[in-house]
């Protein structure tokens, strides 16, 4: 059913609105229509994914920079958007949005130890997130539920940048998010370090001592401790 608006030009709506806005508000036809979604996104807390067009080539999760442990990345983040959606950093004034995001992808190796940093390389306040995203194919849509970890500040980092370790999972695809705190953005570096999961002589998953790998150890054991006993490094 409709109803007709009561509001004339002279009278204040009880809504706040504007005559215009509350007299097409009262004439929808009752159903969940674009104005509902609207007030659930606002209320709720519900992400709905967006991604604009312009800005830096990696302003959105789908089109993240590639990146491997070792790599250390400039990035200009005044230009990008605020893309994905709110996230727990532990930031004060009730801050949960990572403003301004950029978005790389690292897909683990081995198991180990990722460290994504801007501890001391970038002119302002940053936050970096983390996100595991499985085999690499998902939805957007889905991203508050794939979220890992967040840190805002960092242990002993000027301009209260940021500096987040995660424990990964080899052949895992996660999303690494860089963005600002209270809409901060600016110029900086951001490095991936990654340690892989220290095994042990006769671990399975210690690879073929016949091939170099980037993790100590090999699965033979007999031979494995023969080795290591002549050259600690391996």
């Amino acid at each position: 059913t409709q109803k007709a608006s009561r509001c004339t030009a002279q009278e204040k709506p009880s809504s706040g609105q504007t005559c215009e806005e509350e007299a097409a508000f009262e004439q929808r036809d009752v159903e969940w229509d674009a104005f509902c979604v609207k007030l659930a996104v606002e209320l709720c807390g519900l992400y709905i994914y967006d991604c604009p067009a312009g800005g830096p080539s990696n302003n959105c999760p789908t089109g993240a920079t590639v990146v491997e442990g070792g790599d250390a990345v400039a990035f200009n983040s005044n230009n990008a958007t605020t893309v994905g959606p709110n996230a727990e950093c532990g930031s004060g004034k009730g801050d949960l949005q990572i403003h301004n995001d950029l978005w790389y992808e690292f897909t683990a190796p081995a198991n180990g130890t990722l460290v994504s940093s801007t501890c001391s390389t970038a002119d302002f306040d940053t936050k970096i997130a983390l996100y595991d995203v499985g085999d690499g194919t998902y939805d957007p849509n889905d991203l508050p539920t794939l979220f890992v970890a967040c840190n805002e500040d960092g242990p002993d980092c000027e301009n209260a940048t940021s500096l987040l370790e995660v424990l990964v999972e080899e052949g895992t695809t996660y999303l690494v998010r860089l963005g600002g705190y209270l809409g901060a953005s600016g110029n900086g570096t951001i490095s991936f370090e990654f340690t892989p999961e220290a095994a042990a002589c006769g671990d399975p998953n210690a690879g073929d001592c016949c091939e170099p790998a980037i993790t100590p150890f090999c699965s033979d054991g007999a031979c494995c401790d023969l080795v290591c006993s002549i050259d600690v490094f391996c």
